[in-house]
């Protein structure tokens, strides 16, 4: 989601790197609504107010069971 001067909101799959462009099946929606827009906003910005940082050192530390499903996961990225 990208929001822009409170008056344009794209959303979709897209990644913004020239496989997503040219190779995947992405999509997108590109709206010129302000209403739109300001609800998206203020949404994100809630979401924000719920989150905390994480800094390199504590990524690091995290539990060997999540680094494992990373490096699964990252296994089968090329097909997800």
């Amino acid at each position: 989601m990208i929001l822009s001067d409170d008056r344009l909101t794209t959303i979709g799959t897209a990644n913004l790197d020239i496989r997503s462009f040219e190779q995947n099946y992405e999509v997108n929606v590109l709206a010129y609504d302000p209403i739109l827009t300001k609800e998206l906003k203020e949404d994100f910005l809630r979401d924000c107010e719920k989150s905390h940082l994480i800094d390199y050192r504590k990524f690091l530390e995290r539990p060997r069971m999540d680094r494992l499903k990373k490096g699964v996961a990252k296994i089968f990225s090329p097909v997800l």
